[in-house]
């Protein structure tokens, strides 16, 4: 009588190792896929921000004013305005622009050092507290009345929607490898375990 021989043990070792890795793989896709998609946000917020800034400055008009004259101007809370000598003028130290609020209150307007050592050109700047009609008084010089337009920051929001439109690229290639991987690894250990080596 023949006795049959014992089956060997069917290792699934590989197909475990590619189904894993695969899972592993698929996980990292998603972190870094949320990460781009954050990036992505925060690049359209800022962006926004930025066009929302030179929209208000795009608004408020640049106002000229002939000495002593007062003039109403529309102006916005908390927006820095400088108020600059005309090109070739020189002002005596005793004079200020003078600017009314609302209510009738003078607001402080400040002077800025000498922006021209030969001519003594200086400029001013002051911040409303409220938005709408204020009356300004140009000093004994004409003068241009416009909103201080900020040094560009670096575009922060273009890099970070760049940054994040990279991520998921990658987040979504990554995706496809780690799927194809568990697809593969999870086939293969099914077949090794069912039919051995």
């Amino acid at each position: 009588m023949t006795v049959p021989a014992a089956r060997r043990p069917v290792r699934t070792t590989g197909p475990k190792v590619l189904t894993f890795v695969g899972v592993a793989v698929v996980v990292v896709a998603v972190v870094l896929g949320a990460a781009g998609a954050f990036f992505v946000a925060a690049g359209a917020v800022d962006h926004k921000s930025r066009e929302d800034l030179q929209r208000q400055v795009d608004d408020t008009a640049v106002v000229s004013l002939a000495p002593g004259q007062t003039q109403s101007v529309e102006l916005t809370a908390a927006m820095r305005y400088m108020v600059w000598p005309e090109p070739g003028t020189t002002r005596s130290a005793a004079t200020t622009p003078v600017v009314t609020d609302l209510d009738g209150d003078k607001l402080s307007v400040e002077a800025y050092d000498s922006l021209d050592w030969a001519s003594g050109l200086s400029a001013w700047s002051f911040r409303p507290t409220q938005t709408g009609t204020h009356e300004v008084t140009a000093p004994d010089v004409a003068v241009v009345l416009a909103p201080e337009i900020p040094a560009a920051p670096p575009d922060v929001g273009a890099y970070a929607s760049l940054v994040g439109v990279l991520t998921l690229v990658l987040a979504t290639a990554l995706g496809f490898v780690g799927l194809a991987m568990t697809i593969g690894g999870a086939v293969w250990w099914s077949t090794r375990a069912k039919h051995g080596p």
